[in-house]
Formats: C-alpha cells, sequence, structure tokens
C-alpha cells in the first residue's frame, strides 16, 4: 500500500505465525488494507511456509504398478504341461551301454587289504636259509687237513671235507600263540607255508605252545596240552616268539629269563641250536638271552646279511 507502514512481508509473518489457509488469508490481508485475488493469496500461502527435504514432492509412481508393490521381474519361461512330457525311460537304458550295479553282499561290506610278510619277498627266502642252516661236513675235499695229516703221520681214515651251512636237517618250529602274539597269527602262519617251500615240506615240523615251550598243543586235540619233546640230533629249533616283551608284566603267560634259558639248555644238550624270530628290534631283546639264544629280528628291513650276522656262516651243532 503506498504510504502505508504495513508491507507484504508483514502479511507472510501474519500468516506464518497463525497457520492461516487459502480462506482466510483474503480476509486477514484485508484486515491489514490489502486486496488480494485467489490465485495471489495461494501463491502467499505456499510461500508463508518454509521447504523442507521432507516436504518436497516426490515422484509420482509408475503407472504400471500400486504405489506399495515392488517391481517383478519378468517371466521370459514359459510353463511346461506335465501331460506333454514324455515319462518313458530312453532308449540308451535298454541298449547295455549302461548295467544297474549287482546287488550288494556281505563281501562288499568288508575290506580285505592285501597281506604283506613281515619278511620282505624278495628276501625271505635268503634269510630262512641263513638263519636255519647248520654246518655239514659235505664242502669240497679240504686239502690242508689232509697235508697237515701227513705231515704228522698221521692215517687218513676219512676224507676230510670243508663245512658248508645247509638245510638239510630241517628245522621244527615252535610257535608262541600267547595273546600278546595274536595280531602276528597271520604272519606265524605265512611263516610255515614258506618254510614248507624252503626247506621241504618232509622236513619241518610245527608245534605250537600257549603258556610256556616246555608244554605244547596236542595235535589231534585242541587245546590239549602235552609235554613238549625235542626234535632228532642237530636238527635246529625255531621260536616263533617275541620272548615275553609284549607280554604284561603281571600276566601268568610271562617267562622268566631263566625259563628260556633253561629251555635253550636242554636243547644244546640235544645238539638241537634254538633260533628265535621276534618282531621286536634288537633294543628290546632280552640282554641275558642273547648268548644262549640266536635272535633274528622278525621285520621288513631285515636282510640275509642280518640273519648272517645274527646267526653266523651256518649253526653250529655242540658234538
Amino acid at each position: 500500500m503506498k504510504g502505508s507502514e504495513i508491507f507484504v512481508g508483514d502479511l507472510v509473518r501474519v500468516v506464518d505465525a497463525l497457520g492461516l489457509k487459502t480462506g482466510t488469508i483474503e480476509r486477514a490481508a484485508s484486515l491489514l488494507g490489502f486486496a488480494l485475488s485467489a490465485p495471489e493469496s495461494a501463491r502467499l500461502d505456499q510461500e508463508s511456509k518454509p521447504l523442507r527435504v521432507a516436504d518436497r514432492p516426490l515422484a509420482p509412481p509408475s503407472a504400471s504398478r500400486p504405489k506399495d508393490q515392488p517391481a517383478k521381474t519378468p517371466i521370459l519361461l514359459e510353463p511346461v504341461r506335465r501331460d506333454d512330457v514324455d515319462a518313458s525311460p530312453p532308449a540308451w537304458l535298454d541298449s547295455g551301454v549302461l548295467r544297474p550295479a549287482p546287488a550288494e553282499t556281505d563281501a562288499d561290506l568288508s575290506f580285505d587289504p592285501p597281506y604283506e610278510p613281515l619278511f620282505g619277498p624278495g628276501q625271505t627266502r635268503h634269510i630262512l636259509s641263513a638263519a636255519l642252516s647248520t654246518r655239514l661236513l659235505e664242502g669240497e675235499i679240504d686239502e690242508d687237513r689232509i697235508v697237515l695229516a701227513r705231515a704228522h703221520r698221521e692215517p687218513i681214515r676219512i676224507v676230510p671235507r670243508r663245512s658248508v651251512p645247509s638245510v638239510r636237517r630241517g628245522v621244527q618250529v615252535l610257535l608262541d600263540r600267547r595273546d600278546a602274539l595274536m595280531p602276528f597269527f597271520a604272519d606265524q602262519n605265512h611263516l610255515v607255508s614258506t618254510l614248507s617251500a624252503v626247506i621241504g615240506e618232509d622236513r619241518i615240523s610245527v608245534l605250537q605252545f600257549l603258556h610256556r615251550p616246555s608244554r605244547v598243543l596236542a595235535p589231534d586235540k585242541e587245546l590239549e596240552e602235552q609235554d613238549y619233546k625235542l626234535p632228532a640230533s642237530g636238527t635246529p629249533i625255531l621260536l616263533v616268539t617275541d620272548l615275553g616283551i609284549g607280554v604284561p608284566p603281571l600276566s601268568p603267560d610271562m617267562l622268566s629269563v631263566d625259563e628260556w634259558r633253561g629251555f635253550a639248555r636242554r636243547a644244546a644238550r640235544a645238539r638241537c641250536p634254538v633260533v628265535a624270530f621276534v618282531p621286536y628290534p634288537l633294543q628290546r631283546w632280552p640282554v641275558d638271552l642273547r648268548g644262549a639264544i640266536k635272535i633274528v629280528q622278525w621285520d621288513r628291513s631285515t636282510t640275509a646279511g642280518d640273519a648272517h650276522r645274527g646267526v653266523g656262516r651256518g649253526l653250529r651243532v655242540s658234538p
């Protein structure tokens, strides 16, 4: 208004302070001396409120979907009717290319790993020959002894020959069947079969004992014990045992060193050398038995040279 001290800003402040709507702005303007038309009053109503971010108009929702529903991905696949699907088996199934698996048997539920003997396959024959051979005077003629006898003017009644190791005397095998040797039962059986092939089935005899070698199992009676009998003089005896290494200290099957030494002395009186195959290393062998019994480690790492070092060049048969 010209010549008035009330300005348009005063009208805006009144509208904002009183929160006037569009219909009452025109009346308030007239009271202040202004004459407004409807469009101007609407513009003042909008300008009277400060514009906040929350009051800004949002983009109109898409016309293809409701305001509160998310957009859907268009489906490009067409549904297949089940009655149109051919459920018959394919032709190659009956052609023999693919055969059904056989029915499961008890053998499929158990695993039998291949057997590996304790002695290496390439060394077994040589180890057995080296460990169980006895010295026999069946080698070449000993010229040195003939010359020596003639030098002393001694008669030569028997042609002297050099001693050679031989398995001709055979072997008696004693299998230790105590509980401590149970993990080696299969190895014992395999060893007996191998001895039959190397030495000859007619030259070996096999005995078993459950508690001590002086009481063996009767061949024809199950679990019945009888007194042990020594083989023929000069026949080596093979003990397949652990010499008590794996037996618990308080077990009734535990044999003292004196019992083992007594067995060896009895065999020595019959001129039967004793050899033991022990499945434990040298560090665990009973020290007091090493002189009375020849011991060979029954292990994969053993060689024929080890057997020679443990037994010598053939077992000596005491005169």
